[in-house]
């Protein structure tokens, strides 16, 4: 779509001419702004002007072009004509002295630190320098990252109460102030003051370019005929269209816009979109007007169509658009140069501050006032000039801070008009003002800021308000309910901005209050009041009756703005409180408030009368009428009226004499409707009110609101109580709740009469919410001014209480406290004294547990505490109490603090009268037994109350009065049978009142009439004991129901006994050593337990599993259960194979008896997946070169793993197909929430929910004939050298495989094969074997007939071609499988046809195996040792699929595939190929050729079986391995040591069948005669090594022998190891107990797995007889190379992968990736989302959209960079860790992906994802050793399906493809 390079216009004048020019005239005194503007006139178009077919996202020529052209001749013009830039600069800077002042201004993601004890507020922050140099790495610091915009505030006194300078930054503080340009060179000075204001005006006058068809007069080109730049009058032709950002579309509409209108590709369009949405702006569309005019109606359409607001499309001239850019550069530029000196800023802030011409405004105001017309990249750099030229410096900070204030009111509706974020608007530096207190104090005093931001508020929210009322809305709220012109949710969202600054205004509480400052905040303190005016009563519900709710009612807004109110309130309160005066001003301004608002509706009264006392009530129905849970006003008095008593102040204070002044009851009123509808809420009153309303009542005590409104509420009951008189207050509080007809004596007889069942269990519960009120009322003393109490006690008091409900995490505790104005619940000062933390291990959260000595202030009827909270904490305590031996454990009230003089009075309410009325009928009609309107609740509230009273009794005697009517009523329910559950507290009430009264006669006498001492003192003994017939009926009951589980255990054994007679099978002991796997599945052994024997009795001799010595299984079979039918099957051995099968020469690979119709083939769920995690390399692998054997390095393989559970294989295929069916009938939202991909044949196994994508049958290994005696196990008598040598002739007389013959392949990769390049392209072979004849009649005339014989029977035996006898179906499993195996592997289409699919299958065989083995390594475990029964029985199934392969290859493709692929491989091997020795992985070879080799010459079903030919391919791979760590032994090879022996020309070897057997000089490499077969050992590989060396003509090195052989040994163990395990499971034979040993001995397991091989245990005498073929592979011409390039390393075969090293500190790893610049800026942009891939290191932008690139063979499909790098780096399968969030990301597959807790724990042991709580984190090695070995073990998919699975709600589900 552009063309490679945009236009570049050639200058008429150079750049030194134009400078001298500008000297020349300056001299003159004739420059001004006007020669500047002249010059970019003609200079400007040709570096920015956009042209057609030119990327206008390619601007990196422009900013060379415009750097040299455009910039440099500013810098050159300051400097002067005699002087540099550089000289200049540097003398300016040397002015300034050492700054006391950081002012770093904060990128986007920057590492951000914040000191919770010495910062005034959150956003006191220190950058990371500072903070490394400060003290404050010893507090308890917080760790954030920025979101852009602010600066570092170090140095800044009035941000931190302490050490507010860090080591550098304090030099400063005693130099001298800072100097003014007054000390320059009035000349430079002068040409500095010229530019600026020739660029700010040039700024200002371009961005806000109202039309953009002409430019000023003076930036406009002549109309006259252009002479010389013709071009550049061609350019004024050209319009561009550009595209706004906006707010208001989304990524993904916006790119489908731009590939409709545009024409573009996605990948261009996603360009687009993200260069719009970091810069602002971008040019879309650069032709003739008409053309993008059409671009911009195409746009418009479709936003039309989307049903959106209109996209904001302009059209510009291109001259014009140049223009525009260039102002933006010189934004940047003068930022910079800012950066040059304090007296470059002091010019500029003097420049800024000036007035313009024909203008009232200064240069500052018409920016502020114009901030919503510009773009959002030149607002970032407006904002960035404004804090690095103004707001580093006192004086112009509070310059700047009043003409904020003054102009706040504009900025805001602007903003609020906007769409742009917060951050990137002007009013978004209001923080780095109202947070500064002197600021904040200066701004309310002399500017009523307060007032304005309120005015502010009020008059944008006028829309709103109703009848009075505010009514907010929600993002939820409907459009279709919002009237026309009424205010939008999303402007009622921005109006809240404004709360926020009057929250940092209000931060920090005066100290000194003067006149003006005073009556500043009093005049913002009667708008507070005005605003709380219309929130009072706002959200009114009514009760609804008859039918339920139609529509929800909107409720969200209200609370939404009480949140944003709740920090505000308080500090209100504070600064009100800190001065007498203000104090009384704002108590009487809010009393007419109140006495106009808050009392509406209350004028009709009547009379109320309870034991005997007569009151005035409110007439008003809580059920009937409107009522609301909004109140602000009445809260906000109650809070003020704690404070009054500090200057000696009450509400009867003459100063509270005004006229209109509210009666008690009137402020009462409000908040005890609420309580009472929260009350009938709970009673189910309010049920047809809907949602709603129990979202309403649950927010009002949840943490979040709870402070300004239960608790508000519960202070302003108290105060209402402390002042009215005792019996008044609970007759109002009654008559509210609507229990006056309940409070009388004659209730049940006469008012209960003929009520419904509903009614009284409302009134019941009401009661109880009634008794609770009072409780909170008398007992909840927990605050400030209410009781001597401080904020300490306070949270104290809130943690015991939250640890009494369980032991909890740091976290968990922080986010059930209230914040406090900081964000922070000040639980750190306290928690270490009152509970202990205890961690169970370092990987593990930490939990806290309160101390025993706290254990007395539970308080059950806690006032926070839900429903729920308060039975949790029930138990938890009694549990506790228990555990410390104590019984009888009840939960008494405990001690309240005292209250403070003024809320003394509150105590009466024990005494009063209609108090100890409502007790005695409480208590007498609980034990009439018959009532139906008290509940045990009810009375259990009652007694608590009773305790709290004997507290206040203990603390202030004789208080109580009538104490003996309280033992009276105690008594009576100690006494009554209903009472059971509450004598533990009831004998405890009494003990308490006992002991703090002191009684009279009368009263003891009534006490021992009624034999409560003793009764007391027995319960106190006994406090379950009742009376003595009541005790003798429970000792009955328990000693029956002991009688009835005796008999039920008697029974249970008697079943047991049975059970085991009738199926004694199942419990017979083992006889002999260990059992056999069927013998397990038998007795139900664990399947997860560590395999045992397999197949095998236990061990009478050594086993041998290779070679003519070999110890062939005694048992095969095994039961299992398919896990889908729940059936048995028999596994294992099946009917003899017939006589005739060594003979038949059919293509029937499967056979079936007669008896096999009754035999079900099973299978288990595997999970194929492609894989990096053994690589010693990472490099760009190829899907399309997959060899037949891994490469040295290991780049990439196919991992295979399973759960193991057996399914009968129709089974499995009806279970997958009705998933697959019910999977494609879900819709299209649903489908997408699935935690497996169905379209890369994936399912969930049905027992265990493990991924998997395919399933291997269970069958019998190879050789099995061999146990079932169907063929002899005779091997010929081959020695190893006469066995090499008919291979080496095999190899030589290898044909050319004709490429007609070859099946179809990918036509990327054989579409042009020559003879050339088919031995590297052909996957399967492009040789065949000669045939078996001519190899014999070769062997006949060249050596001996008896070699040619027993080679002849070697591979044409029946013991070769024996195979077992396999269930019908088990081809078609086998081939699903290979074919999945290709498929998965190597990301391909299904191609049945495919040669690769063979090779597929056994490179996935032996990287299993190795991945296994590497696992075993790692943990330091021995071969077997703890590998499950279905581990071991999944291996062998896949071991026994590999090894029947090559034979069903030959009938599903061709018989030559498995021949060619096995001739192709024996060429490499012995140097004839290709392929040099180290390039190749010795095992996958091994494992190769052993499953090949069987099949060379046989047209039959021939198999391994651990012959003789492979233990001698075993043997000769070992050799090459040898050879490998030799080669590689000395590190110190350089590249020019091997220039001379490097051939030129093609690396390709073809050796002639001469060639093919070379031999090696014998006198170098004899078997050394020693005496110690090690020492032998040792000298033969000395010789070895000094062979190869001087073979390949490389310098002779010293080696000691003795060092050399436990190399050899130590890296040849891997090795030994796979093959064990390979063998093993090929041929069934029992594996020595060491290999299952926990105990793990690397040397002796060496030992013992030579001779498991049958191998001798020295090297030299196993391996000598392979020296002949040494030379041949050390002359291969590519073996230098591959030398060079170390395509092998020896000293890299131990070492296990590990993931990237992590930094310790969080910290350090932030500040490491902050700089990270995004792939796709083209301006150096910082990116917002660093991600690291964990395991090779490298650190990518992870962002949605900005770095997307095409994923190959995806169809063009855009994935992002996790997505892409997953692929290249780690086969799909990746991990990473995203910096900014702290969370780790596991990517699988293309479009699935889930988020894991990261590695970096807090001091608590808990992860901080997003860095919300911003507690230092640090790395845990434990954590990311799980992560390890999750990664080395393959189960990232297997994750990513599970979180998927558990967390699909949490957690997106969609849109991984392009993170």
């Amino acid at each position: 779509m552009w063309s490679s390079q945009p236009y570049s216009m050639p200058m008429e004048e150079s750049v030194d001419d134009v400078v001298k020019r500008w000297h020349q005239l300056d001299e003159e005194g004739n420059l001004s702004a006007r020669n500047f503007r002249e010059y970019w006139k003609t200079a400007v178009p040709p570096i920015f002007a956009p042209q057609p077919n030119v990327n206008p996202l390619d601007t990196g020529e422009q900013d060379d072009q415009a750097q040299k052209l455009l910039l440099q001749p500013l810098h050159r013009f300051i400097a002067g004509s005699s002087s540099t830039p550089d000289h200049v600069y540097n003398k300016i800077a040397e002015l300034d002295k050492a700054p006391s002042l950081c002012g770093r201004v904060f990128n986007s993601g920057e590492p951000t630190y914040g000191c919770r004890d010495c910062g005034f507020d959150p956003t006191c922050v220190l950058c990371s320098d500072c903070f490394k140099s400060s003290s404050h790495t010893k507090h308890r610091y917080k760790m954030s990252t920025s979101s852009g915009g602010g600066y570092c505030d170090c140095g800044d006194t009035e941000a931190w109460r302490s050490d507010a300078f860090c080591e550098v930054h304090a030099k400063g503080l005693a130099e001298a102030e800072q100097p003014t340009h007054k000390i320059l060179d009035e000349e430079l000075v002068n040409r500095i003051r010229l530019v600026m204001e020739t660029i700010i005006e040039y700024a200002i006058q371009m961005m806000l370019q109202a039309e953009g068809i002409s430019l000023p007069s003076d930036l406009e080109l002549p109309d006259a005929e252009p002479t010389r730049n013709l071009k550049l009058y061609q350019m004024r032709d050209n319009f561009c269209a550009v595209l706004y950002n906006d707010e208001s579309h989304t990524f993904d509409q916006v790119i489908d816009a731009l590939e409709r209108a545009v024409k573009c590709s996605k990948k261009e369009a996603v360009a687009f979109v993200t260069f719009i949405d970091r810069e602002g702006r971008c040019v879309i569309k650069c032709s003739g007007l008409q053309q993008c005019q059409t671009v911009k109606e195409n746009m418009v359409k479709r936003a039309h169509h989307l049903v959106s607001k209109p996209f904001i499309i302009k059209i510009l001239r291109a001259h014009v658009q140049a223009h525009q850019a260039f102002s933006s550069h010189l934004l940047t530029w003068l930022d910079e140069l800012l950066d040059k000196g304090n007296v470059i800023k002091s010019l500029f802030a003097e420049n800024i501050f000036t007035v313009r011409r024909g203008s009232n405004l200064t240069t500052l105001e018409h920016i502020m006032w114009m901030d919503n017309e510009l773009c959002k990249a030149t607002r970032i750099q407006w904002h960035k000039l404004f804090i690095t030229g103004l707001l580093m410096d006192l004086e112009t900070k509070r310059k700047f801070a009043r003409l904020f204030a003054k102009h706040y009111s504009k900025m805001m509706k602007t903003f609020i008009a906007d769409d742009h974020e917060h951050s990137v608007c002007i009013v978004s530096l209001g923080v780095q003002l109202f947070t500064m207190p002197t600021i904040a104090h200066m701004l309310i005093a002399e500017e009523s800021v307060i007032a304005k931001l309120l005015l502010t508020f009020i008059g944008e929210c006028q829309t709103r308000i109703k009848n009075g009322k505010l009514c907010p809305l929600s993002q939820n709220s409907s459009m279709n309910n919002q009237e026309v012109n009424s205010m939008t949710p999303n402007e009622f969202k921005r109006v809240q901005f404004i709360l926020f600054d009057l929250k940092y205004l209000l931060g920090m509480v005066p100290t000194t209050w003067t006149d003006q400052l005073r009556k500043g905040f009093l005049h913002g303190f009667s708008q507070i009041i005005q605003l709380f005016v219309h929130m009072q009563n706002m959200d009114s519900v009514t009760r609804k009756e008859g039918s339920h709710v139609e529509f929800e009612q909107e409720w969200e807004g209200a609370f939404n703005l009480h949140i944003k109110m709740s920090p505000i309130i308080p500090l209100l309160v504070d600064w009100a409180a800190s001065d007498r005066i203000v104090l009384i001003k704002a108590v009487r301004m809010l009393q007419k408030a109140l006495h106009e608002h808050g009392c509406s509706g209350i004028q009709k009264r009547f009379m109320r009368e309870a034991a005997g006392h007569t009151v005035s009530c409110i007439e008003y129905d809580v059920a009937k009428s409107p009522v609301s849970m909004h109140i602000p006003l009445t809260r906000l008095f109650g809070a003020l009226m704690v404070h009054l008593q500090k200057f000696d102040l009450n509400y009867d204070s003459s100063e509270f004499g005004v006229t209109g002044k509210p009666a008690l009851k009137d402020l009462l009123e409000p908040a005890l409707r609420t309580l009472v509808m929260i009350a009938q809420c709970k009673a189910g009153m309010w049920r047809r009110n809907g949602l709603s309303l129990t979202n309403q009542t649950y927010f009002y005590r949840n943490v979040r609101c709870r402070q300004e409104m239960l608790d508000r509420d519960v202070l302003l009951m108290q105060s209402a109580a402390s002042l009215m008189d005792p019996n008044d207050f609970f007759i109002t509080v009654l008559n509210r709740f609507g229990l006056m007809s309940w409070q009388r004596a004659d209730y049940e007889t006469t008012y209960m009469w003929g009520r419904d069942e509903d009614n009284v269990l409302q009134t019941v519960v009401i009661l109880e919410e009634f008794l609770l009120l009072l409780l909170y009322i008398l007992a909840e003393r927990y605050t400030v001014g209410v009781a001597e109490v401080t904020v300490d006690d306070i949270i104290n008091h809130e943690v015991i209480h939250l640890l009494c409900i369980q032991d909890m995490t740091h976290s968990t505790i922080n986010k059930l406290l209230p914040e406090g104005t900081n964000h922070e619940t000040g639980m750190e000062q306290i928690i270490d004294e009152i509970a202990e933390f205890k961690k169970i291990s370092e990987d593990t959260k930490g939990f806290y547990q309160l101390r025993k000595k706290f254990y007395h202030m539970y308080n059950i009827f806690f006032y926070h505490y839900s429903k729920e909270d308060q039975s949790k904490s029930e138990v938890q305590h009694r549990e506790r109490c228990k555990k410390l031996g104590e019984e009888n454990v009840c939960c008494p009230p405990p001690p309240p603090p005292p209250y403070t003089p003024p809320f003394l009075p509150l105590l009466q309410l024990f005494n009063c009268q209609v108090f100890r009325h409502l007790l005695t009928q409480i208590v007498y009609r609980w034990c009439d037994g018959r009532s139906q309107s008290v509940t045990e609740m009810s009375v259990q509230i009652c007694v608590h109350l009773i305790g709290v009273a004997c507290h206040d009794e203990e603390r202030t005697p004789g208080l109580l009065t009538n104490t003996e009517q309280l033992q009276t009523l105690l008594v009576e329910l100690q006494s009554c049978q209903n009472s059971h559950p509450l004598l533990p507290l009831i004998n405890w009430t009494i003990n308490k009142l006992s002991s703090v009264v002191r009684v009279n006669e009368s009263s003891s006498d009534v006490c021992n009439n009624s034999s409560a001492p003793n009764t007391s003192s027995k319960a106190t003994a006994e406090p379950h004991s009742a009376p003595g017939s009541t005790m003798s009926e429970k000792e009955k009951k328990a000693g029956e129901a002991r009688v009835r589980r005796k008999k039920i255990m008697e029974k249970m054994a008697c079943m047991q006994k049975k059970f085991m007679k009738t199926q004694k099978n199942l419990f017979v002991e083992e006889t002999e050593g260990s059992s056999t796997v069927g013998e397990e599945s038998k007795t139900g052994g664990d399947p997860e337990s560590p395999m045992e024997e397999s197949g095998v009795d236990a061990l009478t001799q050594e086993n041998i599993t290779v070679g003519p010595n070999q110890t062939l299984p005694r048992n095969l079979e095994s039961q299992l259960t398919c896990i889908v039918c729940h059936q048995d099957e028999t596994v294992g051995m099946r009917s003899k194979c017939p006589d005739t099968a060594a003979d038949d020469d059919s293509d029937n690979v499967v056979m079936t008896d007669s008896g096999a119709d009754t035999d079900r083939l099973l299978v288990v769920g595997v999970m194929v997946q492609s894989s990096t995690v053994l690589t010693r390399r990472r490099k760009e692998f190829k899907t399309g070169n997959q060899p037949l054997y891994l490469p040295a390095d290991l780049h990439r393989g196919i991992h295979v793993s399973s759960c193991g559970h057996p399914m009968h294989v129709d089974c499995w295929k009806l279970y997958y197909t009705k998933m697959i069916q019910r999977e494609q009938k879900r819709t299209f939202r649903i489908h997408q929430m699935l935690n497996f991909d169905i379209e890369r044949s994936e399912y969930l196994c049905p027992l265990c929910e493990s991924v998997c994508n395919d399933a291997v049958p269970l069958l019998p290994p190879p050789t099995e004939p061999l146990v079932t005696k169907t063929v002899p196990s005779d091997q010929p008598d081959l020695s190893p050298q006469d066995w090499l040598i008919g291979i080496h002739t095999v190899v030589a007389k290898k044909l050319l495989r004709p490429l007609k013959d070859a099946a179809s392949m990918d036509s990327d990769n054989y579409d042009s094969l020559d003879s050339n390049t088919a031995e590297e392209a052909a996957v399967s072979g492009v040789w065949l074997p000669p045939s078996l004849s001519t190899v014999v009649s070769t062997l006949r005339e060249e050596n001996s007939s008896e070699l040619a014989d027993n080679f002849t029977q070697m591979f044409a035996s029946r013991y070769n071609m024996a195979r077992p006898t396999l269930l019908a179906g088990a081809d078609l499993v086998m081939w699903d499988l290979a074919h999945s195996i290709f498929r998965h592997g190597l990301d391909k289409l299904q191609n049945p046809d495919d040669e690769r699919i063979l090779g597929s299958v056994l490179v996935s065989l032996a990287y299993t195996i190795r991945s296994m083995e590497e696992v075993q390594r790692f943990e330091g475990r021995a071969l077997l040792t703890n590998v499950t029964e279905r581990q071991h029985m999944f291996l062998a199934a896949l071991t026994a699929t590999a090894a029947y392969c090559p034979s069903l290859i030959t009938q599903k493709q061709s018989a030559t595939v498995p021949t060619s692929a096995c001739v192709n491989v024996l060429a490499d091997l012995l140097g004839a190929g290709s392929r040099t020795l180290l390039e190749m992985d010795m095992f996958s070879t091994m494992v190769s050729l052993v499953l090949l080799l069987p099949t060379l010459f046989s047209t039959t079903h021939a198999t391994a079986k651990g012959s003789l030919q492979d233990q001698y391919v075993m043997e000769l791979c070992l050799y090459c391995h040898i050879l490998q760590l030799l080669l590689t032994y000395d590190t110190s090879i350089m590249a020019d040591e091997l220039m001379d022996t490097e051939t030129e020309g093609d690396d390709t070897l073809s050796a002639p069948a001469s060639e093919s057997h070379t031999t090696a000089d014998d006198d170098e490499l004899l078997m050394p005669n020693c005496d110690s077969s090690r020492e032998a050992d040792a000298l033969w590989l000395h010789q070895l090594f000094n062979y190869c060396r001087k073979t390949l003509g490389l310098k002779h090195v010293d080696v000691d022998p003795q060092k050399l052989l436990p190399y050899v040994m130590k890296n040849c163990l891997p090795y030994l190891r796979c093959c064990g395990l390979f063998f093993h499971l090929l041929t069934g034979c029992a594996a020595p107990e060491e290999l299952r040993s926990s105990v793990w001995v690397p040397e002796s397991e060496y030992y013992c797995l030579l001779r498991y091989l049958g191998l001798p245990t020295s090297l030299a005498n196993s391996l000598q007889h392979f020296t002949s073929i040494t030379k041949k592979w050390m002359t291969h011409p590519r073996l230098s190379k591959c030398l060079v390039k170390k395509t092998f390393d020896g000293h890299r075969v131990l070492k296990v992968n590990l993931l990237m090293p992590l930094t310790r500190d969080y910290s350090e790893l932030i500040s490491e990736v902050a700089n990270l610049i995004c792939a796709s800026s083209t301006t150096g942009e910082k990116s917002n989302t660093p991600t690291i891939c964990l395991v090779c290191g490298s650190i990518m932008c992870s962002q949605p959209y900005c770095c997307q690139s095409e994923l190959p063979n995806s169809q063009q499909k855009m994935v992002g960079p996790t997505t892409m790098h997953s692929w290249n780096c780690c086969a799909g399968s990746g991990m990473f860790l995203r910096v900014w969030d702290c969370r780790v990301i596991f990517r699988t597959g293309k479009y699935r992906g889930c988020y894991y807790s990261p590695p970096y724990l807090d001091q608590y042991g808990e992860t901080d994802l997003g860095l919300r709580r911003g507690n230092p984190l640090f790395l845990n090695n434990e954590l990311y050793s799980r992560l390890h070995m999750m990664w080395l073990q393959h189960l990232i998919p297997e994750s990513v399906s599970r979180i998927q699975l558990t967390q699909q709600n949490v957690i997106n589900t969609g849109g991984w493809q392009y993170l």
